[in-house]
């Protein structure tokens, strides 16, 4: 990641660096239904916006009206649990 210095956003580690990432499941909990082995997935720079507010309709979910709005992927807290987002 030619001239991006992690070290300056007081980054938690471990950390995937990089924005949008694709990859492939390789195996999932009981409790996950939504998803299987061998599914691919993909994660964009924003989580955890609402999805159903007039901004996430229309593609724009950095807008996002919620409460909680939109989650950034670096050192951000997921709700409800307060786990770290470690990148993405």
């Amino acid at each position: 990641m030619r001239g991006f210095v992690l070290s300056r956003l007081k980054t938690a580690w471990p950390c995937v660096p990089g924005h949008e990432w694709v990859g492939k499941v390789v195996r999932v909990g009981d409790a996950v239904q939504a998803f299987k082995g061998g599914d691919i997935g993909a994660v964009g720079c924003m989580v955890d916006s609402c999805g159903i507010c007039y901004s996430c309709l229309k593609g724009e979910e950095q807008y996002c009206e919620s409460e909680s709005g939109m989650l950034a992927t670096y050192n951000g807290t997921l709700n409800p649990t307060g786990q770290n987002t470690y990148g993405g």
